[in-house]
């Protein structure tokens, strides 16, 4: 492997493992708005967009979601390949992520990882979703990030595991509060709760907006979306 490939990599790793605290962060409700990362290798600048610059790139581009996510388990890991489209070009991208069972620790040992399949996911739908962004308009805003905030916040790959708090149960009716406090109207959607968690289902057709604007309060909540066609819903375990 040549030193080009080795420093590739070297960014390649340490963006995943920024996106990868996003996505935890996510989870436990924090508001993300750190979109462009900004790190060295070597003597070289490498500027790139987080998992949240994506979502935000595509919630002002308008017209992009993501219509099916394929999860496979592998036994020690998982495999997920998502389609998203966007509706406005009639273009449609595929992106795919693996993601072990498992992480390691600053000391060598191993760990159960207990959102590995919520990781896998977001970074599926994150590839798939990069893929309809167009390249002048991920410069743009990127240039006009670092124009903003002077420079981006440098990424710092996280020497051991992020803490994770253990989540906040939440009855069915502080979720219908919650979404109504957000101007939404809780009668589009169902909510229901089993032993393994809790799930919101769409009662009626959601247009684009409405339904990012349900996902947003929700991932605020800790549900992530599942799409499953006729079965497609929110869950929070």
């Amino acid at each position: 492997m040549s030193k080009e490939e080795e420093k590739t990599q070297e960014e390649f790793a340490i963006m995943e493992r920024a996106d990868e605290t996003q996505i935890i962060q996510e989870l436990q409700g924090h508001y993300l708005e750190e979109f462009v990362y900004s790190f060295e290798v070597g003597s070289r600048r490498v500027v790139g967009l987080s998992w949240a610059g994506i979502k935000e790139c595509s919630y002002r581009l308008g017209g992009i979601e993501v219509e099916s996510c394929q999860i496979e388990d592998k036994g020690d890991g998982w495999t997920v390949l998502c389609k998203a489209s966007d509706k406005f070009k009639g273009s449609s991208r595929f992106g795919v992520s693996t993601q072990s069972k498992t992480m390691k620790l600053k000391d060598g040992s191993a760990v159960a990882d207990e959102f590995s399949l919520q990781k896998c996911v977001s970074k599926a739908q994150r590839n798939a979703i990069r893929r309809l962004i167009p390249e002048l308009f991920i410069k743009n805003f990127v240039d006009r990030y670092l124009a903003e905030h002077g420079k981006a916040p440098k990424a710092v790959a996280p020497a051991v595991a992020p803490a994770v708090t253990q989540p906040v149960y939440l009855a069915p009716e502080e979720v219908g509060e919650s979404l109504a406090n957000a101007n939404l109207n809780v009668s589009m959607v169902e909510i229901e709760v089993s032993e393994s968690g809790m799930t919101v289902r769409p009662a009626k057709y959601l247009n684009t907006l409405t339904w990012t604007q349900f996902n947003g309060s929700l991932r605020q909540l800790g549900f992530f979306w599942i799409s499953a066609g006729k079965d497609s819903r929110w869950e929070r375990k």
